[in-house]
């Protein structure tokens, strides 16, 4: 065996890997899984540094007024007011973005695990269930669209991937779906699919849950 005709220098010895199960995932599913997951791992620490910063210097302000820090007069106060709503109305817009970015990476992350636990049902082992192959159980996705007529993605090669044995449970949202074809719009995703030889079409708005079969 490789492991056992192998000596590396300085006396390592190379092991041999353990036996064990494996999952069988094409390279573009397991590109998309690391995209997703790279574009999860960035926290939103500029918003927050900002946010916290320009909140700091609202609350300082607002002091130095009250303690009569500030010279006497009718322009420096109106000067540090106005340095006080500013600061506080950027800082909480900042945090706020920061908080829509955590959440929306905590989303991407989730989307990822669903991913991983379909390819998990893909490869299940069925107890006392006759083999896949004398199973009734078929289905094909012939086509799936998602946008806006005239303005939508093909991402027929995206629901073939996250297809299973089971069937396909998706959130329909941008980052399942590759991205977002047309901003600011509201959206569906228009599926083409043949189950146990009978051909559907399902329609599903975006946000909302596709259920194959």
């Amino acid at each position: 065996m490789i492991g056992e005709q192998i000596r590396m220098s300085q006396g390592y010895d190379v092991l041999q890997p353990k036996s064990g199960e494996a999952y069988p995932i094409p390279r573009d599913e397991w590109d998309l899984l690391k995209n997703r997951l790279a574009q999860a791992s960035d926290a939103p620490l500029a918003f927050h540094t900002w946010g916290s910063l320009l909140l700091g210097a609202a609350v300082t302000t607002a002091v130095s007024i009250f303690v009569g820090a500030l010279p006497a007069t009718d322009f420096a106060r109106i000067a540090a007011w106005a340095v006080v709503v500013g600061s506080a109305v950027c800082g909480g817009l900042c945090l706020y973005f920061a908080w829509r970015e955590r959440k929306l990476r905590k989303a991407q992350v989730s989307d990822v695990v669903a991913q991983m636990e379909l390819i998990e049902r893909r490869y299940a082992r069925f107890t006392g269930a006759a083999p896949l192959a004398q199973q009734s159980f078929s289905i094909e996705i012939r086509s799936g669209r998602y946008g806006t007529p005239g303005r939508d993605a093909d991402v027929t090669a995206i629901l073939r991937q996250l297809l299973s044995t089971q069937g396909l449970h998706l959130k329909v949202e941008n980052e399942a779906l590759g991205g977002d074809p047309c901003k600011g719009m509201a959206k569906k995703l228009v599926v083409e699919y043949v189950h146990n030889g009978t051909a559907h079409r399902k329609i599903v708005d975006e946000h909302d849950w596709l259920q194959l079969p």
